[in-house]
Protein backbone atom coordinates (compact mmCIF):
# COMPACT_ATOMS: atom_id res chain seq x y z
CA UNK A 1 0.00 0.00 0.00
CA UNK A 2 0.85 3.45 -0.16
CA UNK A 3 0.72 6.31 2.54
CA UNK A 4 -2.28 8.34 2.26
CA UNK A 5 -2.21 12.45 2.02
CA UNK A 6 -4.28 12.57 4.63
CA UNK A 7 -2.38 11.23 6.99
CA UNK A 8 -2.10 14.77 7.64
CA UNK A 9 -5.04 14.87 9.67
CA UNK A 10 -3.14 12.74 12.63
CA UNK A 11 -2.19 15.71 14.11
CA UNK A 12 -0.96 14.86 17.42
CA UNK A 13 0.76 11.80 16.54
CA UNK A 14 3.97 11.95 17.36
CA UNK A 15 5.97 8.25 15.71
CA UNK A 16 5.52 6.34 12.38
CA UNK A 17 7.16 3.32 12.49
CA UNK A 18 6.93 1.50 9.11
CA UNK A 19 10.04 -0.33 8.52
CA UNK A 20 10.62 -3.46 6.57
CA UNK A 21 6.80 -3.54 4.67
CA UNK A 22 6.26 -3.17 1.13
CA UNK A 23 5.18 0.76 1.32
CA UNK A 24 4.99 1.94 -2.08
CA UNK A 25 4.52 5.61 -3.51
CA UNK A 26 6.24 8.64 -1.98
CA UNK A 27 6.14 9.99 1.26
CA UNK A 28 3.41 12.72 0.82
CA UNK A 29 4.46 16.43 1.28
CA UNK A 30 1.04 16.95 3.76
CA UNK A 31 3.26 15.04 6.08
CA UNK A 32 5.04 17.89 7.13
CA UNK A 33 1.83 19.34 8.28
CA UNK A 34 2.57 16.88 11.26
CA UNK A 35 4.44 19.61 13.46
CA UNK A 36 4.04 16.94 16.43
CA UNK A 37 6.38 14.47 14.68
CA UNK A 38 9.12 12.57 16.59
CA UNK A 39 10.03 9.89 14.87
CA UNK A 40 9.62 8.70 11.22
CA UNK A 41 11.12 5.72 10.50
CA UNK A 42 10.88 4.20 6.79
CA UNK A 43 13.58 1.84 6.16
CA UNK A 44 13.43 -1.02 3.91
CA UNK A 45 9.99 -0.35 1.96
CA UNK A 46 9.86 0.69 -1.80
CA UNK A 47 8.95 4.40 -1.48
CA UNK A 48 10.24 6.36 -3.86
CA UNK A 49 9.47 9.98 -5.06
CA UNK A 50 11.89 12.79 -2.88
CA UNK A 51 12.25 13.61 0.53
CA UNK A 52 9.26 16.04 1.36
CA UNK A 53 10.10 19.43 0.42
CA UNK A 54 8.97 21.38 3.45
CA UNK A 55 10.48 18.60 6.22
CA UNK A 56 11.70 21.59 8.05
CA UNK A 57 8.77 22.40 9.36
CA UNK A 58 8.43 19.12 11.67
CA UNK A 59 10.66 20.98 14.14
CA UNK A 60 10.43 18.16 16.77
CA UNK A 61 11.55 15.65 14.94
CA UNK A 62 14.15 13.73 16.63
CA UNK A 63 15.05 10.84 14.39
CA UNK A 64 14.69 10.10 10.66
CA UNK A 65 15.46 6.86 8.78
CA UNK A 66 14.65 5.95 5.58
CA UNK A 67 17.37 3.92 4.24
CA UNK A 68 16.86 1.41 2.09
CA UNK A 69 14.51 2.93 0.08
CA UNK A 70 13.88 4.27 -3.47
CA UNK A 71 14.01 7.38 -2.60
CA UNK A 72 15.81 9.97 -4.94
CA UNK A 73 16.86 13.39 -5.26
CA UNK A 74 18.54 16.08 -2.59
CA UNK A 75 18.00 16.42 1.14
CA UNK A 76 16.07 19.89 1.25
CA UNK A 77 18.11 23.20 2.72
CA UNK A 78 15.67 23.62 5.47
CA UNK A 79 16.47 20.29 7.15
CA UNK A 80 18.61 22.80 9.24
CA UNK A 81 15.64 23.77 10.79
CA UNK A 82 15.70 20.62 12.45
CA UNK A 83 17.73 21.59 16.16
CA UNK A 84 16.51 18.80 17.98
CA UNK A 85 17.08 15.77 15.43
CA UNK A 86 19.69 13.32 16.85
CA UNK A 87 19.35 10.41 14.53
CA UNK A 88 20.04 10.93 10.53
CA UNK A 89 19.58 7.88 8.59
CA UNK A 90 19.97 7.59 4.43
CA UNK A 91 21.51 4.97 3.96
CA UNK A 92 21.98 2.88 0.20
CA UNK A 93 19.52 5.07 -1.58
CA UNK A 94 20.09 7.12 -4.81
CA UNK A 95 20.23 11.09 -3.11
CA UNK A 96 22.24 13.30 -5.20
CA UNK A 97 23.54 16.37 -5.08
CA UNK A 98 25.63 18.86 -2.60
CA UNK A 99 24.84 18.43 1.25
CA UNK A 100 22.92 21.49 2.41
CA UNK A 101 25.05 23.60 4.63
CA UNK A 102 22.14 23.88 6.95
CA UNK A 103 22.90 21.07 8.62
CA UNK A 104 25.75 22.40 10.33
CA UNK A 105 23.11 23.99 12.72
CA UNK A 106 21.77 20.35 13.66
CA UNK A 107 23.54 20.81 16.99
CA UNK A 108 21.82 18.00 18.80
CA UNK A 109 22.98 15.61 16.24
CA UNK A 110 24.77 12.36 17.19
CA UNK A 111 24.74 10.24 14.14
CA UNK A 112 24.20 10.96 10.40
CA UNK A 113 24.54 7.25 8.35
CA UNK A 114 24.41 8.16 4.78
CA UNK A 115 26.41 5.49 2.61
CA UNK A 116 26.12 4.41 -0.45
CA UNK A 117 24.07 7.32 -2.10
CA UNK A 118 25.75 9.82 -4.97
CA UNK A 119 26.35 13.01 -2.95
CA UNK A 120 28.69 15.19 -4.29
CA UNK A 121 30.35 18.60 -3.10
CA UNK A 122 31.67 19.33 0.09
CA UNK A 123 30.75 17.87 3.46
CA UNK A 124 29.40 20.71 5.77
CA UNK A 125 31.56 22.23 8.32
CA UNK A 126 30.58 20.06 11.27
CA UNK A 127 33.13 21.40 14.11
CA UNK A 128 30.40 23.00 15.53
CA UNK A 129 28.03 19.73 16.08
CA UNK A 130 29.42 18.55 19.72
CA UNK A 131 27.40 15.75 20.24
CA UNK A 132 28.40 14.21 16.75
CA UNK A 133 29.27 10.48 17.46
CA UNK A 134 28.84 8.59 14.19
CA UNK A 135 29.25 10.00 10.60
CA UNK A 136 29.39 7.48 8.12
CA UNK A 137 29.48 8.88 4.32
CA UNK A 138 31.49 6.30 2.49
CA UNK A 139 31.09 5.05 -1.09
CA UNK A 140 29.29 8.49 -2.21
CA UNK A 141 31.48 11.49 -4.44
CA UNK A 142 32.12 13.97 -2.10
CA UNK A 143 35.20 16.48 -2.58
CA UNK A 144 37.48 19.02 -0.86
CA UNK A 145 38.48 19.54 2.65
CA UNK A 146 36.37 17.52 5.94
CA UNK A 147 36.38 19.84 8.85
CA UNK A 148 37.43 18.58 12.50
CA UNK A 149 34.77 17.02 14.84
CA UNK A 150 34.74 16.73 18.16
CA UNK A 151 34.53 16.20 21.20
CA UNK A 152 32.77 13.32 21.25
CA UNK A 153 33.15 11.18 17.97
CA UNK A 154 33.50 7.42 18.17
CA UNK A 155 33.01 6.79 14.48
CA UNK A 156 34.12 8.39 11.12
CA UNK A 157 33.87 6.79 7.73
CA UNK A 158 34.43 8.90 4.78
CA UNK A 159 36.52 6.03 2.81
CA UNK A 160 35.82 5.92 -1.53
CA UNK A 161 34.72 9.55 -1.79
CA UNK A 162 36.99 12.43 -3.55
CA UNK A 163 37.87 14.72 -0.33
CA UNK A 164 41.21 16.07 -0.39
CA UNK A 165 43.55 18.44 1.91
CA UNK A 166 44.56 17.29 4.80
CA UNK A 167 43.32 15.21 7.68
CA UNK A 168 42.56 17.46 10.83
CA UNK A 169 44.63 16.51 13.50
CA UNK A 170 41.65 17.75 15.73
CA UNK A 171 38.90 14.69 14.83
CA UNK A 172 42.08 12.83 16.72
CA UNK A 173 43.19 15.46 19.34
CA UNK A 174 39.20 16.63 20.17
CA UNK A 175 38.61 13.35 20.84
CA UNK A 176 41.35 11.24 22.49
CA UNK A 177 39.53 9.69 24.60
CA UNK A 178 36.34 8.25 22.22
CA UNK A 179 37.26 7.69 18.72
CA UNK A 180 37.49 4.37 18.25
CA UNK A 181 37.42 4.00 14.43
CA UNK A 182 38.55 6.33 12.10
CA UNK A 183 39.00 5.61 8.40
CA UNK A 184 39.86 8.02 5.70
CA UNK A 185 40.87 5.03 2.85
CA UNK A 186 40.78 5.32 -1.28
CA UNK A 187 40.66 9.74 -1.60
CA UNK A 188 42.82 12.16 -2.08
CA UNK A 189 43.79 13.26 0.91
CA UNK A 190 47.14 14.82 1.06
CA UNK A 191 50.14 16.10 4.13
CA UNK A 192 50.99 14.44 7.10
CA UNK A 193 49.52 11.96 8.78
CA UNK A 194 47.72 13.22 12.14
CA UNK A 195 50.54 13.69 14.67
CA UNK A 196 47.91 13.24 17.48
CA UNK A 197 46.31 9.42 16.57
CA UNK A 198 48.66 8.12 18.84
CA UNK A 199 47.48 9.23 21.82
CA UNK A 200 43.48 8.31 21.62
CA UNK A 201 43.35 5.56 23.87
CA UNK A 202 39.86 4.36 22.55
CA UNK A 203 41.61 4.00 18.63
CA UNK A 204 40.90 0.42 17.92
CA UNK A 205 41.24 1.19 13.58
CA UNK A 206 42.91 3.19 11.40
CA UNK A 207 42.56 3.14 8.00
CA UNK A 208 44.43 5.95 6.26
CA UNK A 209 45.56 3.85 2.63
CA UNK A 210 44.66 4.66 -0.78
CA UNK A 211 45.40 8.39 -0.33
CA UNK A 212 48.72 10.99 -1.44
CA UNK A 213 49.96 11.24 2.44
CA UNK A 214 53.49 12.68 3.02
CA UNK A 215 55.69 12.54 5.17
CA UNK A 216 57.17 9.61 8.12
CA UNK A 217 55.27 8.18 10.03
CA UNK A 218 54.59 9.13 13.62
CA UNK A 219 56.29 6.94 16.25
CA UNK A 220 54.73 5.82 19.53
CA UNK A 221 55.70 5.42 23.08
CA UNK A 222 55.10 3.15 25.17
CA UNK A 223 51.63 3.11 26.36
CA UNK A 224 50.29 4.36 23.38
CA UNK A 225 47.38 3.04 21.11
CA UNK A 226 46.20 0.65 23.60
CA UNK A 227 42.96 -1.02 21.81
CA UNK A 228 44.62 -0.85 18.27
CA UNK A 229 43.65 -3.63 16.27
CA UNK A 230 44.15 -2.63 13.04
CA UNK A 231 46.72 0.44 10.94
CA UNK A 232 46.50 0.59 7.00
CA UNK A 233 48.92 3.53 5.96
CA UNK A 234 50.20 1.46 1.93
CA UNK A 235 49.40 3.11 -1.14
CA UNK A 236 50.60 6.55 0.50
CA UNK A 237 53.56 8.26 -0.62
CA UNK A 238 55.08 8.03 2.90
CA UNK A 239 58.93 8.39 3.21
CA UNK A 240 61.35 6.69 5.90
CA UNK A 241 60.98 2.97 8.09
CA UNK A 242 58.35 1.99 10.26
CA UNK A 243 59.01 3.59 13.65
CA UNK A 244 60.00 1.32 15.98
CA UNK A 245 57.67 1.96 18.22
CA UNK A 246 54.79 0.25 16.00
CA UNK A 247 56.56 -2.59 15.31
CA UNK A 248 57.11 -2.70 19.05
CA UNK A 249 53.95 -2.42 19.78
CA UNK A 250 52.79 -5.39 17.43
CA UNK A 251 55.23 -7.87 19.12
CA UNK A 252 53.54 -7.23 22.46
CA UNK A 253 50.05 -7.49 21.32
CA UNK A 254 50.26 -10.08 18.77
CA UNK A 255 46.81 -11.76 19.88
CA UNK A 256 45.12 -8.07 19.71
CA UNK A 257 46.52 -6.78 16.57
CA UNK A 258 44.79 -7.93 13.28
CA UNK A 259 46.75 -6.24 10.60
CA UNK A 260 49.58 -3.60 9.57
CA UNK A 261 49.36 -2.30 6.43
CA UNK A 262 53.14 -1.07 6.35
CA UNK A 263 56.43 -2.99 6.45
CA UNK A 264 58.08 -3.69 9.97
CA UNK A 265 61.77 -5.14 8.87
CA UNK A 266 63.56 -7.45 11.22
Amino acid sequence: GTIPPDISRLTELEQLWFANNEITGSIPAEIAELTSMQRIIFYGNELTGVIPPNIGAMTELDWIDISVTNITGSIPSNIGNLEKLRILIMQSMSLTGALPQSMSNLVNLEEFLAEDNSFVGSIPDFSNLPKLQKLILFNNSFSGPISEIGPNLAYIDVRQNSLSGTIPDAIFSNNNDTLQSAYFSNNTFSGPIPPSYPKVTSLVDLWLDGNDLTGKIPDIEEGDLPAITEILFDENRLSGPVPDGICDLISAIPEQFVSLHADCYP
